[in-house]
């Protein structure tokens, strides 16, 4: 009867490994010939295929050990293993492991230690663009608006002054990641000194920024698209929102920054149906999805269903 029992739990254990860890059944990522595991890895992580990632990366044999670690703590976290994610990170040096690292625990709601991970970067490198927004970030998510304002003022003022140099000369922003970040940092700091209404053509500026991202220096950026359609999202645009999306969502439909936008803008049109697929996605990724239990209470309390939410 022991012997049932113990290999009925073991069955049980198998089965949920394989549903957490198989990869995923969705089609092959297309890539040019001339494409290695590294390469395919790299591309799965982008698009979201957290599982199909793991699984290529044990083929990989000869890349950077901290570049795969932090293709693996990607994955790991998008698969909710925030913890094993963290760990890894917790073993490198570099500043891309630290920002990871902190945009993970911004994700999770843990802003105090994003902001760590940030002021460690900055500690060395003070005109660190990521750096410098995740610790804005932080301390918004924290509460502490006035001392985020003053970290989002960053990008307008001294020797960077990001606003002055695009109004002199776009062209010379030729990186998508910096560009979306920057683009972002004055797009908090516009909304949180409510200078949009005192100086209405920051909304045309902060857009045209998100769109040389994605339009111009890199048409296959995901973050500058998630952004501009949040930008548009927040201006009641639901039309350039799904427009501007589209091709993240193709190219990164599983990729939960791409989701929690998805989702957003599935809500905002009343599509209820979009909203219980992309909760089930997310559960996909991670049975225990904060956004999944999120946007389920949200549906529950529109419905009116006040005590299940």
């Amino acid at each position: 009867m022991m012997a049932s029992v113990a290999s009925a739990d073991m069955k049980s254990t198998v089965d949920e490994w394989a549903d957490r860890f198989i990869p995923e059944e969705t089609p092959k990522l297309q890539l040019p010939a001339y494409a290695d595991d590294f390469d395919r890895a790299r591309a799965e992580v982008a698009a979201g295929k957290y599982r199909a990632a793991l699984s290529t990366l044990t083929k990989v044999s000869d890349g950077n050990p901290a570049t795969l670690a932090i293709l693996k703590a990607q994955c790991l976290a998008g698969l909710g293993e925030v913890d094993a994610a963290q760990n890894l990170l917790g073993g490198l040096t570099s500043p891309d492991a630290a920002i990871l690292s902190g945009q993970i625990s911004l994700d999770h709601a843990d802003p105090a230690a994003a902001k760590i991970a940030a002021d460690k970067v900055l500690e060395k490198s003070p005109d660190s663009i990521p750096a410098n927004l995740l610790r804005a970030q932080a301390l918004e998510a924290a509460g502490k608006f006035d001392e985020a304002i003053a970290a989002y003022n960053w990008f307008l003022e001294g020797q960077q002054s990001y606003l002055q140099k695009w109004r002199a000369d776009p062209d010379q922003f030729e990186n998508a990641d910096d560009l979306s970040n920057i683009a972002t940092g004055i797009h908090r700091w516009a909304t949180l000194t409510m200078a949009y209404k005192t100086v209405p053509e920051l909304n045309d500026t902060v857009l045209n920024m998100f769109l040389r991202a994605f339009d111009v220096i890199d048409r296959e950026h995901i973050p500058s698209r998630i952004a501009a359609a949040e930008f548009a999202l927040s201006r009641g645009d639901m039309k350039n929102a799904a427009k501007y999306l589209a091709p993240a969502t193709q190219r990164g439909g599983r990729d939960p920054r791409v989701m929690r936008v998805t989702i957003q803008v599935a809500m905002a049109s009343g599509n209820e149906g979009a909203v219980r697929q992309m909760i089930d996605s997310f559960r996909d990724n991670d049975p225990d999805s904060f956004d999944a239990d999120f946007w389920e209470t949200v549906l529950l309390a529109r419905a009116q269903q006040w005590t299940q939410a």
